[in-house]
């Protein structure tokens, strides 16, 4: 699988923040490997990974804001926990990434009155569908130590003279956080590499998800998730 090229300092660790496709890598995070739920044969979700994109506003019908996608330790498995800028006091947390993303899809829908379906493909929006992001969690230490997790094979190709092609962004942040316009890719002075090869796209639960997944909604109430 076609990755793209990623600059890493002199211990081989990756240089972060850096941008791939809509998505600001900031933190990698730690493998934990001596715990099952922490992996599967397709992912390695490690704690302290965080990434961030533009999404459409769970409070602000007529804007876009940044969202922060990050995985913690819930002792038993992963926590996917997502923070919007324009209510960071508000996180909401989920036992899969397709968990957390449908309530985000959904409660942005419902402001926005749109009869649309709010399932969410978690693997896509926290980036592990990203070929590049995948490969770059399999290279952190420890993660050839996760037993279920089936090694996946990537070709590094070279990006036009050193770097990555730049995409337009098409929008701008004001004061509270929020992102005004349609959103190509998140304002960020980090690296950006575009995925031109190698992207999967997983609409079906690839993260392992199961049905019954709780999500803590913006009112901090548990709410009961079933993903079909």
């Amino acid at each position: 699988m076609k990755v793209q090229y990623v600059e890493q300092d002199e211990h081989g660790s990756y240089k972060l923040p850096v941008q791939i496709g809509i998505l600001t890598v900031l933190s990698l995070g730690t493998v934990v490997y001596e715990r099952d739920t922490f992996h599967n044969e397709r992912y390695i979700w490690p704690v302290g990974y965080a990434v961030k994109r533009a999404y459409n506003s769970m409070i602000n019908a007529e804007s876009q804001t940044m969202y922060v996608c990050k995985i913690e330790d819930g002792g038993d498995g992963p926590k996917f926990v997502i923070e919007a800028e324009d209510q960071p006091d508000k996180p909401i947390i989920a036992n899969t990434a397709t968990g957390a993303w449908t309530s985000v899809v959904r409660e942005a829908n419902a402001i926005r009155h749109r009869d649309h379906s709010n399932s969410a493909s978690g693997p896509d929006y926290f980036g592990f569908s990203q070929a590049t992001i995948r490969k770059m969690i399999q290279d952190l230490p420890n993660a050839n130590k996760c037993k279920n997790y089936v090694e996946q094979h990537f070709e590094v190709m070279k990006t036009r003279n050193g770097g990555g092609r730049r995409r337009g962004t098409g929008a701008r942040t004001n004061g509270n956080g929020r992102t005004n316009g349609a959103v190509e890719s998140p304002v960020s002075t980090a690296p950006q590499i575009t995925e031109e090869n190698g992207v999967e796209s997983n609409s079906s639960n690839g993260d392992g998800d199961g049905d019954g997944d709780v999500v803590m909604s913006n009112s901090g109430e548990g709410e009961l998730e079933s993903e079909e």
